[in-house]
């Protein structure tokens, strides 16, 4: 963080990211997703109420970088982009 405090101006928020509020009564149907990626988090919800039927649905939360078209910004674009393909 003190790097990219005393790096440059800081464009793009560079201190957020995401989160997934679950409600705490659903807690134990929710299991989180592994994505390597600080920018990307994602959930996996299973609904098994109904014997014998498992549905599952994943809910991903995205923050996209800036796109200010320097090559720096472009290759996070694309890494957050090919992250997603993954999941």
């Amino acid at each position: 963080m003190e790097t990219k405090l005393h790096s440059d101006i800081l464009t793009d928020r560079p201190f957020s990211g995401t989160a997934v509020p679950v409600k705490s009564s659903l807690t134990n149907r929710v299991q989180s997703v592994v994505t390597n990626n600080p920018r990307i988090t994602a959930v996996l919800l299973k609904n098994d109420t109904v014997q014998d039927i498992v549905i599952s649905s994943i809910y991903i939360y995205i923050y996209m970088p800036l796109n200010d078209r320097s090559v720096a910004q472009i290759a996070e674009y694309e890494s957050t982009v090919g992250c997603l393909t993954l999941i």
